[in-house]
């Protein structure tokens, strides 16, 4: 007898392999349809606005400090100030219809790979270059011309008739070459390009900056703009069919088509970002090698900070300055010659060895204070000896002072009382207070407050401080001497001062919002490094 095989259940895993269909040869037509597609729509007619830099060049313009050589099919810029402004060249009166043009193709070569730069325009709606009317590109692979497309349409003042433009390279490149700027009225395949262009462009990270895992969903970028919305829509239209295979007891492979529809979408945009991230990476690697590699430590900071007068003057600051020195920076943020906002950046104290700045290494008494002074007037030397921001006494709470309270703050003086000029305060109400400050036991009088102004929100106090006094330990008392109730601003969260807070005498939680400003009245120069750049102490 032949023994009879067992029929397996309908939905074993056997018959499930059996009626989930692969997928393997809908991906690759998928693929291969998208490839057709995409040369089609780059073989679709185009119009193109050229400006050539062949022999006769156009009429333009380039930065001080830059020669040209005409090429035969190019010029040559080339910086000759070893910390001259960046190169850029002006092209006036191009008045192109940008409703018309909506890609712009550069064909340039950089000494430098990959280095950052913008293309500024004047359109109607601003009358001169400005940073924000602009986009950015990178200038690709060092020493080889290469095509760098702009999707200019990106720009919401990239309308009417453009009259100017400006191509402004980045800091380190000292020679560009450049051949041709195109304005394309672009086909389909012409912009998926340019969009891509622009979503592989470099740039160079911030200070603060932080790299992020790419996510089509969760990191949001100009390219998560487009996509995400369509994502999402698609999340619920797969939970939709799921509810729908579930509700009415259709056949499971439809469950499975839908789930596994959403995944391909969700990853071949989690594919084109980690793409777009790699790409970045080792662009960045490649432009780290050329800028760094074979270079001392000085060297790397004058091309990070841009001005190699700004880095050796840090350097001889570390090696004049005491290390147990309180340092205040008086840097400008702006120096003739540099880029600007260079310093937001990389500011001095980067460029330091690790010094007793803080609050908690004051000695007993104010130790001499050391100016850092670089292209600002050496005549006044003043600033914040203490500033509300958003990361330290921002104003998160009122106390309410009722007439004859008072509260008292303690704090650890940078500069010496006497130099202390000004106090402001976060208020609301209409009330009348006075400020004394009391010296380290808390009792003796060591400053008084004059009130200045009184708004609305705000109230500032002249400060008049004992000449001689050399504690660092003060108490700022406030006190409402008026017959109405005044509500003072207060932080909660820990600042990371020291000093306590008293309300009536008795301690309170948080600490006051407040600026304190200083002017040094009598500076003594410590060191001269040059022009624009001291050392002043007290």
């Amino acid at each position: 007898m032949t023994k009879k095989k067992k029929k397996k259940p309908a939905n074993s895993p056997d018959q499930l392999k059996r009626k989930i269909p692969s997928f393997k040869p809908a991906v690759a037509g998928l693929i291969a349809s998208l490839a057709l597609l995409f040369l089609v729509l780059s073989s679709l007619p185009q119009e193109e606005k050229e400006i050539s830099f062949a022999s006769p060049a156009p009429a333009f313009q380039v930065s001080a400090g830059v020669t040209v050589e005409q090429q035969a099919g190019f010029i040559r810029l080339t910086k000759t100030a070893a910390n001259g402004a960046p190169i850029f060249f002006l092209v006036p009166n191009v008045n192109v219809d940008a409703d018309l043009y909506d890609v712009i193709a550069l064909e340039l070569k950089s000494d430098q790979a990959f280095e950052p730069g913008r293309l500024l325009f004047v359109s109607r709606y601003n009358r001169g270059f400005q940073y924000n009317f602009g986009m950015d590109f990178d200038s690709g692979l060092r020493g080889r011309f290469g095509r760098r497309l702009i999707y200019m349409r990106a720009h919401g003042a990239w309308q009417w008739i453009v009259k100017d433009i400006l191509v402004n390279f980045g800091p380190q490149a000292k020679q560009v070459e450049i051949k041709s700027v195109k304005f394309i009225r672009a086909n389909p395949g012409t912009l998926i390009r340019a969009g891509w262009s622009g979503l592989l462009r470099y740039g160079d990270p911030k200070l603060g900056s932080c790299f992020a895992m790419a996510s089509p969903l969760f990191i949001w970028n100009s390219f998560n703009i487009v996509l995400t919305p369509y994502l999402l829509a698609l999340l619920a239209l797969a939970a939709l069919g799921l509810l729908a295979v579930n509700t009415f007891k259709l056949n499971r492979r439809y469950g499975v088509l839908i789930v596994a529809g959403f995944f391909l979408a969700f990853y071949f945009c989690w594919t084109v970002l980690e793409t777009r991230n790699g790409i970045f990476y080792l662009k960045g690697a490649a432009r780290d090698v050329g800028l760094y590699w074979g270079k001392d430590k000085l060297a790397k900071r004058e091309i990070v900070v841009g001005d190699k007068k700004f880095a050796d003057f840090m350097e001889y600051c570390n090696k004049n300055i005491p290390d147990d020195a309180k340092l205040f920076n008086l840097v400008s943020r702006e120096p003739p010659g540099t880029p600007p906002n260079y310093l937001w950046g990389v500011m001095s104290g980067f460029l330091q060895r690790p010094r007793a700045t803080s609050s908690f290494h004051l000695k007993d008494e104010v130790s001499p204070p050391y100016y850092i002074v670089y292209y600002t007037d050496p005549g006044k030397i003043a600033g914040l000896e203490n500033e509300r921001s958003a990361f330290d006494n921002y104003v998160d709470g009122y106390l309410e002072l009722a007439p004859g309270q008072n509260l008292t703050q303690e704090y650890f003086l940078w500069n010496r009382i006497e130099d202390i000029t000004a106090l402001k305060l976060t208020v609301r109400g209409e009330g009348r207070l006075s400020v004394t400050v009391l010296g380290a036991d808390g009792k003796i009088e060591v400053g008084r407050g004059t009130l200045a102004s009184l708004g609305s929100n705000e109230a500032d106090f002249r400060i008049t401080g004992l000449p001689g006094y050399l504690k660092n330990r003060v108490f700022l008392k406030v006190e409402n001497s008026g017959k109405t109730t005044v509500k003072v601003g207060i932080t909660r969260e820990d600042t990371y001062l020291p000093g306590k807070l008293f309300l009536n005498g008795r301690e309170h939680k948080g600490d006051l919002s407040f600026d304190l400003f200083y002017s040094i009245k009598s500076p003594k120069l410590f060191k001269a490094f040059g022009e624009g750049a001291y050392i002043f102490t007290r």
